[in-house]
This record gives structure tokens, C-alpha cells and sequence, in this order.
């Protein structure tokens, strides 16, 4: 294969390694939003029963992180739901093979003739980094989205429940 390929094949082998990062960290954000959120459900009468009446800071406080809380939710699923719109015919994006070949024959005739010309081959390939180099920045668009959101709902929860749980223990 020519050299041009073979660098152009590793950049595309490392973009799709920062893919499956940015989907780790999201999965690991839904993870501590479920811890969080686990705590506050499975807690959720004692806090109830500790707000003092008409203390409109701590009521607010917790719906807003519980807002933020589900802000950070949203944007770990839109991370990981995947791109699948290719206008480009390629044989590289699965939804172009998966979706516009009948049978594997088919796919290995264009594979093979895409195969044999350098040229039409960088191009496939130079055009698949670039789809992929779009996923990878919105998907930590929205890793960094959930990472601030998850960040927020933390600080607007803590607030509250530092009161609540001080005024239960400490009396």
C-alpha cells in the first residue's frame, strides 16, 4: 500500500480511538449521574421531610440541579447515539455498505476496484476522516456539555443537602 495511505489509515485508526474515549467518559458521567440520583431517590422522603416549610432557596436549589442533573442525562445519550448520515458512497462507512449493497459480491466489487486505484482509495479514505473527525467534535461537544451540566447539578445539590443533612445530624 502507499505511504500516504498508510498515514492517512492510522489518523483515521486514532480519530476513532478519541470516539470511543469521548463514549467511555460519557458512559462514566451516566454512571455518576445514576449514583447521584440513586442517593437522592432512594432518600428522597427524609429530604422532603427536613426542607423547612416556604425555604424557597433549598427548593429551588434542588430543582435546578435536578435540572442540570437531566441537562447532563440528555446530552450522554446524544453522545452516544451514532452519526449514520453519509451523502458520500464509500467503502468504509458502514451505513453506505450496510444500506446500498444487496449482497456481499457487490460490495467486493466495488471493494476491489476501489482496492486497486491509490487514488480513488485516499480519497475514500480522506473523506471517511473527515466524517469521523465531525462525530468525534460533536461528540465531545456534548461530553464537555454534560461534563458543565453534571458539574453545575453536583454544586446545586450539595448546597442544599449540607443544610439539610447538618440540621438532621447535628441536632
Amino acid at each position: 500500500m502507499p505511504e500516504e495511505f498508510e498515514k492517512s489509515w492510522k489518523f483515521y485508526i486514532l480519530i476513532i480511538d478519541q470516539i470511543k474515549f469521548s463514549d467511555t467518559k460519557a458512559a462514566a458521567i451516566l454512571a455518576i449521574n445514576g449514583v447521584i440520583y440513586g442517593l437522592i431517590l432512594r432518600n428522597i422522603f427524609e429530604i422532603m421531610q427536613t426542607i423547612p416549610e416556604n425555604n424557597i432557596f433549598i427548593i429551588s436549589s434542588l430543582i435546578i440541579g435536578t435540572l442540570y442533573g437531566i441537562l447532563s442525562i440528555i446530552f450522554c445519550i446524544l453522545c452516544l447515539f451514532p452519526k449514520t448520515a453519509n451523502d458520500d458512497n464509500s467503502i468504509f462507512f458502514y451505513g453506505h455498505v450496510g444500506g446500498n449493497y444487496n449482497t456481499f459480491k457487490e460490495y467486493e466489487k466495488d471493494f476491489d476496484k476501489t482496492m486497486k486505484k491509490d487514488q480513488l482509495l485516499n480519497l475514500q479514505l480522506k473523506k471517511q476522516i473527515y466524517e469521523v473527525s465531525n462525530i468525534a467534535l460533536d461528540k465531545y461537544k456534548r461530553v464537555k456539555l454534560a461534563m458543565l451540566s453534571l458539574g453545575l447539578a453536583v454544586v446545586f445539590l450539595m448546597v442544599p443537602l449540607v443544610i439539610l443533612f447538618g440540621k438532621v445530624y447535628l441536632r
